[in-house]
């Protein structure tokens, strides 16, 4: 799907996270290839998840919250909460809570790509 010129990079970093969401899927029952996971969370939370999060309250919070989308909002907001809830355990060696974090993460993604941006795209005119 064809994003507006200010959704590319996020849209893009969504990528890179289903990718992540797609290998703890993959590595859930365990074994090496999970511990690598659990290892490499850590800098991949801090280097590019938490600033796309970041950078979505910034940006696209405000209006959000100015259009009155209050369920958009809402949502987003809880579904934020509740991964740097599960990334906080996942980077203190919860695994379980690592598996968690995929599975919403893949959620929350879909839930932007098909229904938050395009509000926000209508919203803004594009």
């Amino acid at each position: 799907m064809k994003r507006s010129k200010g959704l590319v990079k996020l849209s893009h970093e969504h990528h890179l996270a289903l990718v992540l969401a797609r290998r703890v899927k993959l590595g859930a029952a365990g074994g090496e290839a999970f511990d690598k996971l659990m290892e490499a969370f850590p800098r991949q939370w801090e280097k590019e998840i938490a600033p796309h999060f970041a950078e979505e309250e910034r940006t696209i919070l405000p209006r959000l919250v100015a259009a009155g989308a209050v369920a958009l909002y809402g949502r987003f907001q809880k579904e934020h909460a509740e991964l740097r809830k599960l990334s906080a355990l996942a980077v203190g060696g919860d695994n379980v809570a690592l598996k968690r974090f995929g599975k919403l993460i893949h959620d929350h993604i879909r839930f932007e790509e098909r229904e938050m941006f395009p509000f926000y795209e209508e919203l803004i005119g594009v």
